[in-house]
């Protein structure tokens, strides 16, 4: 068996094809976008907004998902679908290495939260007011923050196996 180790320009030409992607899909599904799905945007936006003040992370978490699968789920482009799921598995092993084993503190973690917060508010403003450049700037700015965790963390990680 061979163990591929992601390099830097991995992590960031994964990320940036599923921007591409993010917002491919996420345009997709806004044509045929319905006013139901707007409200349930917002109605997700609130319960998040309770999630942050309550400081339930796994809650946010799992709204966060949530919200994520009702901005995209109009879309019905099968290509695009499929690799969207490729890029996917590849994030997720990415997160799974590089982000899922760090602990982290309930200060970090509630200011995390408050900034995608802001981020998915104005993902669910720019889709019910079909803002296409706003909603391309915030999906770009949401995908680059994780990407930007990897790769700091991919860069600690080594240093403090070599020890």
């Amino acid at each position: 068996r061979r163990v591929t180790l992601p390099t830097p320009q991995f992590v960031s030409d994964t990320y940036d094809t599923l921007t591409m992607l993010s917002i491919g899909r996420t345009l997709s599904a806004r044509r045929a976008a319905t006013a139901e799905d707007h409200a349930a945007l917002r109605r997700l936006v609130a319960e998040m907004e309770e999630s942050v003040s309550s400081k339930d992370a796994e809650a946010y978490r799992q709204l966060s998902q949530t919200f994520l699968s009702r901005v995209r789920q109009r879309c019905t482009n099968r290509q695009l679908l499929a690799l969207s799921d490729d890029f996917e598995q590849y994030r997720q092993w990415l997160t799974n290495v590089y982000l899922k084993k760090k602990p982290t503190g309930q200060v970090e973690t509630l200011r995390r939260q408050r900034v995608s917060l802001g981020e998915h508010r104005e993902i669910a403003r720019a889709f019910a007011e079909n803002d296409l450049p706003a909603l391309v700037h915030v999906l770009s700015v949401h995908i680059a923050v994780q990407r930007d965790r990897v790769l700091e963390q991919m860069a600690i990680l080594p240093a403090e196996s070599d020890g």
